[in-house]
């Protein structure tokens, strides 16, 4: 086998290295890209759920907040009848 001979399949081999090094790379390149799209989606579903709660949330703290003035516009009544124990009942 001559210099040239044993050169050619060094290269030869080098190249295929290298080939086979770049589908290596491609390939993780599409695991790495399969993966984040996934985190992207249960992202975007996380956020949804957040939205959803914090809604729920809101809406729990005016309804809560609507009774509090409803207590409170009774224990005024109840202080204007003369009911000082009824109005203190209703602050509670």
């Amino acid at each position: 086998m001559g210099i040239f001979d044993r050169m050619g399949k060094v290269i030869s081999s080098n190249m295929n290295s290298l080939l086979d090094k770049a589908e290596d790379d491609g390939k993780l390149l599409e695991l790495n890209l399969e993966e984040m799209a996934a985190q992207l989606k249960r992202g975007r579903q996380d956020v949804v759920q957040a939205v959803a709660a914090e809604k729920q949330l809101r809406k729990k703290a005016d309804d809560l907040e609507a009774e509090v003035a409803t207590w409170e516009k009774r224990a005024e009544l109840a202080l204007k009848g003369g009911d000082e124990e009824l109005a203190r009942e209703a602050l509670k």
